[in-house]
């Protein structure tokens, strides 16, 4: 089964590595069994060199595409039209996947026989705000329930 990680991204390069290098990280996902593809929103292509730096040191295949049409639905819809990967992750290039990320949402939609399963989100400010630090972390972040299993209702998602 291949799992396709989609990022989009926008202008942001330093977050984009970030976001890759978390994918990179993952633990416990079989690396034969990934892709990522970088969706670059941007039009004037900007994301290029960060994916072409991170794919040298990838052990499974970063793929660039450019998709010029502005929105993140643009981006991702790209993305899935690029994936090739029977299941798909979405990641955006303003997040950090912990360690077992990929294979803790795995898990949960192998034990659920999910169609969609979702993670929590925790946000994290840039260390260099302050005011109001503690409201931004908690307004970006989504913690769904307390239980994993079946939702009753939408809890937000960011990734």
């Amino acid at each position: 089964m291949l799992i396709s990680v989609i990022v989009p991204t926008q202008r942001r390069p330093t977050g984009l590595a970030t976001a890759l290098q978390s994918v990179l990280n993952q633990a416990d996902v079989p690396v034969e069994c990934l892709e990522v593809v970088v969706v670059d929103n941007d039009q004037t292509p900007s994301a290029r060199p960060v994916t072409e730096c991170l794919a040298s040191k990838a052990a499974f295949p970063i793929r660039y595409v450019h998709e010029p049409v502005p929105g993140v639905a643009n981006a991702r819809n790209a993305g899935l039209t690029a994936a090739a990967g029977d299941l798909i992750a979405f990641l955006d290039d303003d997040e950090e996947a912990p360690t077992r990320w990929l294979a803790t949402l795995l898990a949960a939609q192998s034990l659920y026989d999910a169609d969609v399963v979702f993670g929590p989100v925790k946000a994290r400010a840039p260390a260099a705000v302050r005011e109001h630090r503690a409201y931004l972390e908690k307004f970006f972040s989504r913690e769904g329930p307390v239980v994993s299993g079946p939702m009753d209702r939408y809890f937000g998602c960011g990734n």
